[in-house]
């Protein structure tokens, strides 16, 4: 028989005038609230008189409480209240006068009293119920207790006297799974109750609290689904407000269980909640049994969120604080303790700055580059110390650089910059790298010039990205100089004749000149086989990729820049994934695919801010409007008249590349004027400033084009060959410089020289540079081939 049925035979003796009182023991898990509420409710309708009153943590000082709750909801007529109970005297009174009327009303019809939780009941109240237990023998009254079942004696004296007498005392266990499928069918249907009631048992262990929130949620989020019903919130309230119910201690135990997660034992939550041993291993038994842990900790997240947040702000942080403390001292993983560092919003001494940079590498390692972030720029907070904040810096401004380059990143980058004196030659190499993508050339140049006059030697790999990541910029003329950026200034041992490095970065440098080499593919390929992203600079990947693309082996640069973007995506690194899937629209450009160049640009260009791209946004943009180009289109996605590009941009080849660009799609769509005024600007900003890179600016040949559809005189077609050849003959270079810059043998010149005499009409140098002076004059060129 369930305890319902048995409460309802108790009051049918009690309609026969056999009073009685029923204690009703239960855990967390048995409903016992909701078994008093019921049977209130079915005596109610049975014509007896019900009354209930609350043991309450707030009111457990308040004397008479109980009663006083009895007296204002029953309508007994009596003018009574808490003042009535001011002293012991008076309490006595009240409680007789009580008792009599209630016998009194018992005459005429039956009375039901239900306590809940009786045992937050103040002392006068538990007086009151024992005088009213020894004075309702014959009459009609049910006095019905309900108490917490637990391994801890507790009221031990009250029980004891209400022992004297006889009592009915219910033990009650979690629901049964037939009550279960009967509670839930009332909202679900019997059909759907009796399909999810194993998993509505194995989540709320027989609570008719927690079935009650299941069955809630189940019925608001999913009717008509498959799946479980699942903790959410209101699971979580609902356990919450199970918690609430129980003695102030016992959340204390819950709070600090909720902050250790995985790390809870015994021994942390006796130090965290500061409550006696003992009582935390009951607080464990009690919600063991209530079926809310699992091998120590809340079996649902929803439960510990909602835990989590009963807690007052400063007082959460203040756990998690204390948290850190605990578990570094028992020697737990840096990440776990960091997190906690994280939840407090601060930090609590020297120590867990070493432990948050441990973490932050351990983040990056696992390619959580945005925690590892997180981590650091905590410790930097609350660092003091002038050397760990330049080592928190450095590495706080490279993690922030993969995530996103923005500004505040590269602040942290120009820290670095005002004590050069403390930075190895690859940290120099960093912020050179980041001064040049945001367009700070003098910054570059002073970083560059103190490593001159150092003369530190550097590491071959580090020289060998600095050279290239210069070219990347500055194009083909790096080595002389790049305007404010002069690598002149470093000297040759930057280039150390004969390391395998300085050869991978000669080869790779004919990008920007167009002289083709297989020694070029070559190191493009032993460098993208050898380094993942983070192990050598963008820039020297870039250009690799697109040595392959331009040397005839399109699809392996392609092949190869789809692998490194997954790699990017997969670590996290939203930097990397911009910069290389524009890489990814050029390749797709020198294999005549426009519609996938036109693809990648865009996804590059939604993948950084603006502001994010620094000087590089005209790398994507160029490529949108050389798709564009290659298309006809008249509306261009860049759409290039609307575009704000930084200024110093145009100091650096990206800026030209972009130009030239404008102009081809101003040249395929018609607007020739436009055109031609975008490709004379392109040409004089490479000879003013002497940046230089045929090979991706061939912007003599597209000027020519502009003109001769203007209906202007045609100058001579060159080769592309021919027309290197011819500019730096022109320039007054011997034959031997030129085989030497251009990467050609010394007949090869003569044999180019040979044919450009003969085409232009002229008899020598001095003939070929007067011809070559007179058509800049007017804005022409040889046209290449």
């Amino acid at each position: 028989m369930d305890a319902l049925s048995q409460l309802r035979n108790i009051y049918r003796e009690t309609s026969d005038g056999n009073a009685g009182i029923v204690l009703v023991r239960g855990g967390m898990a048995s409903g016992k609230t909701r078994l008093l509420y019921d049977f209130l409710l079915n005596s109610r309708d049975a014509g007896a008189l019900t009354l209930i009153a609350h043991g309450s943590q707030a009111e457990r000082t308040v004397r008479g409480g109980v009663i006083e709750q009895i007296l204002r909801g029953g309508g007994l007529g009596m003018d009574a209240g808490v003042d009535a109970c001011a002293d012991d005297g008076r309490a006595d009174r009240l409680v007789q006068r009580v008792c009599e009327r209630l016998l009194e009303v018992s005459r005429k019809h039956p009375v039901v009293i239900g306590v809940d939780d009786v045992h937050f009941a103040d002392d006068v109240s538990l007086q009151a119920l024992l005088h009213l237990h020894r004075r309702i023998h014959g009459s009609r009254i049910l006095v019905v207790l309900n108490m917490w079942e637990r391994s801890r004696p507790t009221m031990s004296l009250f029980c004891a006297e209400l022992n004297r007498r006889p009592v009915h005392t219910l033990r009650l266990a979690p629901m049964s799974r037939d009550a279960v499928v009967e509670l839930a069918a009332g909202s679900l249907g019997r059909q759907t109750a009796l399909r999810i009631a194993p998993v509505l048992m194995e989540q709320s262990r027989g609570n008719p609290l927690l079935v009650n929130a299941l069955v809630e949620e189940w019925s608001v989020d999913q009717v008509g689904k498959d799946g479980p019903p699942e903790p959410g919130t209101e699971f979580g309230l609902a356990v919450l407000g199970s918690l609430h119910r129980w003695e102030p201690q016992l959340l204390d135990v819950c709070h600090a269980l909720a902050v250790l997660g995985e790390h809870a034992t015994e021994s942390l939550l006796v130090q965290l909640a500061q409550a006696p041993p003992e009582y935390v291993t009951e607080v464990i038994d009690i919600l063991d049994a209530a079926g809310l842990l699992a091998d120590g900790q809340f079996r649902h997240s929803a439960v510990r969120l909602a835990v989590l947040g009963d807690l007052a702000p400063h007082a959460r942080s203040a756990m998690h604080r204390r948290a850190a403390e605990l578990l570094h001292q028992r020697g737990v993983s840096a990440t776990d303790i960091a997190e906690h560092c994280l939840a407090a919003g601060g930090i609590s001494g020297p120590f867990q700055i070493r432990t948050l940079r441990e973490a932050a590498r351990q983040a990056l390692a696992t390619d959580r580059p945005a925690r590892a972030q997180r981590y650091l720029e905590l410790g930097l907070a609350a660092c003091d110390d002038e050397q760990e904040r330049l080592e928190l810096t450095r590495a706080c401004a490279e993690v922030a650089w993969r995530v996103h380059p923005s500004t505040a990143a590269y602040s942290s980058a120009a820290v670095l910059d005002r004590d050069l004196g403390a930075l190895t030659s690859r940290d120099a190499v960093t912020v050179v790298q980041r001064s040049l993508w945001h367009g700070e050339f003098d910054t570059a140049a002073r970083v560059l010039a103190r490593l001159g006059e150092s003369g530190v030697l550097p590491e071959p790999q580090v020289s060998a990205e600095l050279r290239l990541t210069l070219h990347w910029y500055y194009g083909a003329t790096v080595d002389r100089s790049c305007g404010p950026v002069d690598i002149t200034a470093l000297g040759e041992h930057w280039t150390p004749a004969g390391d395998p490095w300085t050869a991978i970065a000669d080869s790779l440098s004919t990008l920007w000149t167009g002289a083709d080499s297989k020694e070029a593919v070559d190191s493009a390929e032993h460098v993208l086989r050898s380094f993942r992203l983070d192990e050598i600079g963008l820039e020297v990947l870039a250009t690799a990729l697109l040595t392959l693309a331009y040397a005839g082996e399109g699809d392996e640069a392609a092949r190869q820049c789809d692998r490194l973007i997954d790699e990017a995506v997969r670590r996290g690194g939203v930097t990397w994934q911009a910069l290389l899937r524009a890489v990814r629209a050029e390749i797709a450009l020198s294999q005549d695919d426009p519609g996938s160049a036109t693809t990648q640009a865009v996804q590059a260009l939604q993948l950084l801010r603006p502001g994010e791209w620094g000087v590089l946004i005209g790398y994507p943009l160029t490529c949108l409007l050389l798709a564009d180009a290659a298309r006809g289109r008249a509306d261009a996605i860049a759409e290039p008249q609307r575009l704000i590009v930084p200024e110093a941009m145009f100091g650096t080849v990206i800026g030209l590349r972009y130009l030239h660009a404008r102009g081809k799609y101003y040249l395929a769509t018609g607007h020739l004027l436009t055109a031609i005024t975008d490709l004379q600007a392109c040409r004089q900003i490479m000879r003013d400033r002497g940046l230089g890179a045929p090979m991706l600016v061939p912007v003599d040949s597209d000027l020519a084009e502009a003109r001769m559809a203007l209906g202007a005189p045609e100058p001579p077609v060159l080769s592309d060959a021919e027309r290197r050849v011819a500019v730096l003959a022109a320039d007054g270079h011997s034959n031997r410089e030129i085989s030497r810059k251009l990467w050609i043998t010394v007949s090869t010149v003569e044999q180019h020289l040979t044919r450009v005499y003969r085409k232009l009409e002229v008899s020598g140098r001095p003939q070929l540079q007067d011809r070559l002076a007179r058509w800049s004059s007017v804005g022409a060129q040889p046209r290449g081939a």
